[in-house]
């Protein structure tokens, strides 16, 4: 699998490798240019607050370079990753929280 959790006796760590980071990499990729593009277009974020100048001239100024960066608040915290285990197996999905748009790398398969 390549979705791993790994505990020890002062830490909990998680490793996202391979196609699944691949997966992950693209996807967040296409959700933040599609931001980007509302943003810059409305004038406005996901949620719907106004964006100030300043901020909308430094993204199409990335924009223009080729880069999707979009304006997701003062700490710029969009994504949540949840880690649920379960007899089956671990579920692990990947939020957007502005947008609402998420990821599902669970196997649900039998391996």
């Amino acid at each position: 699998m390549a979705v791993e959790i790994e505990a020890t006796e002062h830490a909990m760590l998680f490793r996202i490798s391979g196609e699944n980071y691949q997966q992950l990499v693209e996807w967040q990729h296409s959700v933040d240019k599609k931001v980007v593009e509302q943003e810059l277009e409305s004038g406005r974020s996901p949620r719907g607050r106004p964006l100030e100048e300043i901020v909308l001239e430094a993204m199409r100024t990335e924009s223009d370079q080729g880069n999707a960066v979009p304006y997701y608040g003062a700490i710029q915290g969009a994504y949540v990753y949840r880690f649920v285990p379960t007899t089956m197996g671990l579920i692990v999905k990947i939020e957007n929280t502005e947008t609402g748009d998420v990821l599902d790398l669970t196997n649900y398969t039998d391996e």
